[in-house]
């Protein structure tokens, strides 16, 4: 065998293993994942974003992010711009008034109050991220230190484009929010980075409920878990519920077990919404 022709038996064998579907990435070929991680969430990749979803789709999946972002977004339109204050936080009269207009999850608000003598931006944690996100997708604008509503706020706030809302905040929330933001966190940047492949394996997966150590083994490439620990995965769980599914049960995409809650176990499983919301398109 000529030196060239062992060059092409190497290059079939690798075109072979490249279109060939492998389990450790969730039965895609490493040519789809590679598509898939490189997408540019902008429709053009394999991840499709759905723009047509309603209000009401998001607000029984209790999509708490979208419902309040589209709530913040009404509000400022009609009081904003509002000064913020000198750090660049909004003032504790909004967030008094926003907390009673927006909806949070059981016992939240309750427990703020309990341990907050006065109730400042950063203390409703969910608030801030929000506000935050909403920014950062250009739907508000911070301008000569007061905070405002865009011309793309005004519109995509109208309830009857909750769908491109949603849409808006998804992207921006996972492909530029840095996600250790969410959690206060350093460290496991490959997280956010594999999230596109850790969806794809989340709508593989059946709807049955799993602990957030079992989930997130299901849904991360086995060398990325082995890192933190599989035969006691407790980081691993801890970092991806933190930073990625309770993200998505803000979106309602996945729904966490409030019935078998504690301190030491929680338990997610993937929603209707999920479906209908997210969807791939291979060449």
């Amino acid at each position: 065998m000529s030196l060239g022709q062992a060059q092409r038996f190497v290059d079939r064998r690798i075109a072979q293993y490249n279109a060939t579907p492998q389990p450790d990435l969730g039965g895609l070929s490493p040519n789809q994942a590679h598509l898939l991680l490189s997408d540019r969430w902008d429709g053009t990749g394999p991840l499709r974003i759905a723009e047509d979803l309603a209000l009401s789709d998001f607000a029984q999946a209790k999509a708490l992010a979208v419902v309040n972002g589209q709530r913040v977004l009404a509000w400022l339109a009609e009081h904003g711009p509002i000064a913020l204050t000198p750090a660049g936080y909004l003032p504790r009269r909004v967030v008094a008034e926003l907390i009673e207009r927006l909806e949070w999850a059981p016992g939240f608000i309750a427990g703020v109050r309990e341990y907050c003598r006065v109730i400042n931006e950063l203390d409703v944690h969910p608030l801030h991220v929000n506000r935050v996100v909403l920014g950062l997708a250009r739907l508000l604008q911070r301008r000569k230190g007061r905070l405002g509503v865009t011309r793309s706020g005004r519109e995509l706030g109208d309830p009857a484009r909750t769908g491109e809302l949603a849409a808006r905040m998804f992207r921006t929330h996972f492909h530029v929010f840095d996600l250790r933001y969410g959690t206060r966190g350093f460290g496991g940047e490959e997280f956010q980075a594999l999230l596109p492949l850790t969806l794809w394996r989340l709508s593989r997966l059946d709807t049955e409920w799993r602990s957030s150590e079992d989930l997130a083994l299901a849904v991360t490439p086995p060398d990325v878990g082995r890192r933190y620990g599989t035969e006691v995965p407790v980081a691993l769980g801890a970092i991806m519920a933190g930073r990625i599914f309770h993200t998505l049960c803000d979106y309602g995409l996945l729904e966490t077990d409030l019935d078998a809650w504690s301190l030491d176990s929680e338990r997610f499983r993937r929603t209707g919404l999920f479906g209908r919301f997210l969807s791939w398109r291979w060449p």
